[in-house]
């Protein structure tokens, strides 16, 4: 591992990857928790997996009680805690932060546990920032399905389930999320038979849904996207990518306002638009993923202007100091950025406030990376991506964990 400092300040560049602190294989999809000490994975055969960013070693979980795997599993808001799903439909918590027991033959024992809606086939579990709720969704016969119940005794406070055509294989998967503390969700659940997908029940709108009152609390523009994330979750609302007559409009409804407002006037991939919100939710990444004209810059908190950084490069992730913590002098106090990929697999991290570059990683040969995080609190890059193939085919999905210190620790 060799670091090479850039005049200026802030700025480092020049790490190159030696072998990794750690290769797994997996699937693309992953979760950092909020502390980013912990890193959350399915492996190829639908398996939870959790990664400890710190020790860079895989964390030994305890067996489902029905001695089959886990299936979902998400951390708390404070990274402190992990639920778990086993296929039977029990969720139990973990604690990450307490030592383990001298006597326990695992890491860790539940404290709590949670009976969800049985019936298999699970996709996610997502915790209520404020801990109350646990929300799920699933696939099941055929259709899609989501709901909300309650932590402390499993009682359904929501469900929502696909109305018209069975699910393809094609379709996006069902996905539900929490808005602001735990109060609304955001699903997206129905098949359309054009390809499109559309978040929201029953009418074909973007809904967020008061789980207290049972209705929706507002009722916005159909909302239109390919394959691609064209939604992302703020703080107190939730960003999506829409159609305005010849425009494609990136929008925004806030918890408890009566409309949207104009994050951008159009986005340039239309219904091909990425939205990525970055950790601390004062961020929004947009991106259309069939070009390489650079990521737009949305400043959702303050009032400076969209902008767009890292020409010619496509965005693959964050790279954020999670708010209000301390920082070990090991670590580097970076500004938040957003990590670009060029077409030499290059990553670059980008400030967000000034488009400045502040550090640069060279990959292994032949490595390209689908999604990354650079992790500030402990200087660690953690990749998602593939190696291609003799034939010039992706092989499969494996996620590479590298230390950015100079003694490569």
């Amino acid at each position: 591992m060799s670091m090479v400092p850039v005049v200026g300040a802030l700025v480092l560049a020049g790490f190159a990857a030696g072998e990794p602190l750690l290769r797994l294989a997996v699937e693309e999809r992953h979760s950092i928790a909020a502390d980013e000490r912990h890193a959350l994975f399915l492996d190829a055969k639908q398996r939870v997996v959790v990664v400890d960013l710190h020790a860079a070693r895989v964390v030994a979980l305890p067996s489902a009680r029905g001695g089959g795997p886990w299936r979902a599993g998400c951390f708390t808001a404070d990274g402190g805690a992990l639920w778990l799903l086993e296929e039977a439909g029990t969720a139990q918590r973990f604690e990450l932060r307490q030592p383990p027991q001298p006597q326990q033959s695992a890491p860790f024992l539940p404290s709590a546990t949670v009976a969800l809606p049985a019936g298999g086939g699970w996709h996610d579990l997502v915790a209520a920032p404020d801990g109350r709720s646990l929300a799920w969704s699933a696939t099941r016969a055929g259709q899609r399905c989501a709901g909300v119940v309650a932590v402390t005794d499993g009682r359904e406070l929501a469900r929502f389930d696909a109305v018209g055509a069975a699910a393809r294989s094609h379709d996006v998967l069902p996905w539900i999320a929490f808005v602001g503390e735990g109060a609304h969700v955001v699903v997206c659940i129905e098949p359309k038979g054009d390809g499109l997908r559309v978040l929201g029940h029953g009418d074909g709108s973007l809904q967020l849904w008061n789980l207290a009152e049972q209705r929706a609390a507002a009722h916005l523009h159909p909302y239109v996207a390919h394959r691609s994330p064209g939604y992302a979750l703020l703080p107190d609302g939730v960003a999506f990518a829409t159609r305005s007559e010849r425009d494609f409009p990136v929008l925004c409804q806030r918890l408890g306002e009566p409309r949207p407002i104009v994050l951008l006037p159009d986005a340039r991939g239309g219904h091909f638009t990425d939205l990525f919100v970055e950790p601390n939710g004062e961020w929004l990444c947009e991106q259309d993923f069939e070009d390489d004209d650079g990521i737009t810059v949305i400043d959702v908190v303050g009032t400076r202007p969209p902008r767009t950084v890292a020409p010619g490069r496509r965005f693959v992730g964050f790279g954020s100091a999670p708010r209000q913590e301390e920082i070990p002098a090991a670590g580097v106090a970076l500004a938040p950025g957003v990590v670009a990929c060029g077409r030499d697999g290059t990553l670059e991290r980008f400030a967000l406030l000034d488009g400045s570059l502040q550090q640069r990683f060279t990959p292994e040969a032949g490595f390209t990376t689908t999604a990354a995080r650079w992790c500030c609190r402990v200087p660690r890059l953690l990749l998602v991506g593939y190696h291609l193939a003799a034939d010039g085919k992706s092989g499969d999905f494996e996620a590479q964990l590298h230390s950015l210190r100079p003694d490569g620790k």
